[in-house]
């Protein structure tokens, strides 16, 4: 168990340094791309390890599944009513 806690906190340091390395590094629009996807590998390591989702009931891995959608969809509903603002023109300019 202390092994499987070590390795995570390692993985977990080198994802941190990595996404300081990216941080450093232009490569256009891929740089939010590739920070994004760096914070989603750190959060699936914190959620089965650390919040024992590997170990968990088929129950408490389905309420984490659909906390991962319902936040799915109020981000959809948010970056919707985002990406549309510039639609309508505003009046005087």
């Amino acid at each position: 168990m202390p092994r499987t806690y070590i390795l995570n906190y390692l993985a977990l340091l080198f994802l941190t340094a990595l996404t300081t390395a990216v941080s450093f590094l232009d490569m256009g629009p891929f740089n939010t791309v590739a920070a994004i996807g760096i914070a989603g590998a750190k959060a699936l390591l914190i959620a089965f390890f650390f919040m024992h989702l590997v170990d968990s009931p088929a129950l408490v891995r389905v309420v984490a599944i659909g906390a991962l959608i319902w936040f799915s969809i109020l981000m959809s509903l948010t970056l919707g009513d985002y990406v549309t603002r510039g639609w309508l023109p505003i009046p005087g300019k």
